[in-house]
């Protein structure tokens, strides 16, 4: 339960929700059941760079911590 302290319910939810999209687009053309296209691939890349930029964004400190100084 140690992620639930560092990560927001909100972000983890789309974190999962994102990757899970990606990955699954990504199985389905490697596995030609469905078709590869160059929007599909801007689109798969841009899902993988808005679940990378979540994780880079500092988040703000919890209600209860105390004050730097």
């Amino acid at each position: 339960m140690g992620a639930v302290k560092h990560i927001p319910v909100g972000t983890g939810d789309a974190v999962w929700a994102g990757v899970g999209a990606a990955l699954t687009v990504i199985y389905a053309m490697a596995t030609a059941a469905e078709s590869v296209s160059v929007g599909k691939i801007v689109f798969v890349a841009g899902i993988i760079v808005a679940v990378v930029g979540l994780k880079l964004v500092p988040g703000r400190p919890p209600e209860d911590a105390p004050e730097p100084g």
